[in-house]
């Protein structure tokens, strides 16, 4: 590379990921003589893909994918409150000799909801989140540093019966009993993805649930919806995919990496 540049690693980001797009056109605004570029890695190879970007000084920075958010070659250097609390990042800067790392997830997801169906909304509700992963964790953490948002949320995972944050893991099958208590339900495992079709409740589940409930899928596909949110739809149910939140996240580690140009 012989321009500034910043990459996106992950799994079959080359595919995937809008983030590239996103930052691409920002740099051509601007007028900067820069590149987002994706880098496909998995958790074997990271190690060395992050080295050899560490090395380039032409390399500034960048985001990471699934499933290398909390990967422990870049959980050894400087991270941020919502990065530490969260044992996950998502994007990370050279910065005065120093990488500093933070995780936009969070924010990104409460801000997408908050725009979609109001901070009243999400004040006021019950939440059940679906995963234990480092998304469904910085969405966690954000919701609870948010003075806006409702401090009422559960974990469900079918990995239950164990404690994450001094709330209890439940099972998928505890869902199905509480349904009708939760306001808005948050899928924040990669059932959805482009790599895993499917969706972390069933459809007679969904068929069962009010249709004031709200669902939200953090994940995102280019040409369609999500499972689920396609499910909650047809049901008569509020839905929203992960899009807007990739879209401010995005916006926001653009400005965190690049801050000499900003």
């Amino acid at each position: 590379m012989q321009i500034p540049y910043s990459a996106i690693f992950g799994l079959d980001v080359s595919k995937t990921a809008k983030s590239p797009s996103i930052w691409n056109l920002k740099y051509k605004e601007l007028n900067s003589n820069q590149i987002m570029v994706a880098t496909d890695c998995d958790n074997l190879t990271f190690d060395l893909e992050l080295r050899k970007k560490l090395d380039d000084k032409l390399f500034k920075g960048g985001l990471l994918a699934a499933p290398l958010k909390n990967h422990q070659s870049i959980m050894k250097y400087q991270l941020s409150k919502v990065a530490e609390k969260s044992n996950a990042v998502n994007c990370f800067r050279k910065f005065q000799n120093k990488i500093e790392c933070d995780n936009f997830d969070g924010i990104a997801a409460v801000t997408a909801m908050e725009e979609e169906w109001s901070k009243e909304i999400l004040l006021n509700s019950k939440i059940a989140i679906f995963g234990t992963g480092p998304v469904a964790r910085s969405i966690f953490n954000q919701l609870l540093f948010n003075e806006n948002s409702s401090k009422e949320i559960d974990f469900f995972s079918r990995y239950g019966n164990r404690k994450l944050y001094n709330n209890e893991v439940q099972d998928l099958k505890k869902f199905e009993l509480r349904k009708s208590s939760y306001n808005i339900l948050i899928n924040a495992t990669k059932l959805g993805s482009p790599s895993s079709p499917g969706a972390p409740i069933t459809k007679d589940i969904f068929r069962n649930l009010s249709k004031s409930t709200k669902y939200f899928d953090c994940n995102y596909l280019r040409d369609s919806e999500p499972t689920g949110v396609q499910l909650a739809r047809k049901m008569g149910m509020f839905a929203l995919d992960g899009v807007r939140m990739n879209q401010i996240q995005a916006r926001l580690a653009f400005n965190f990496v690049n801050y000499d140009i900003i």
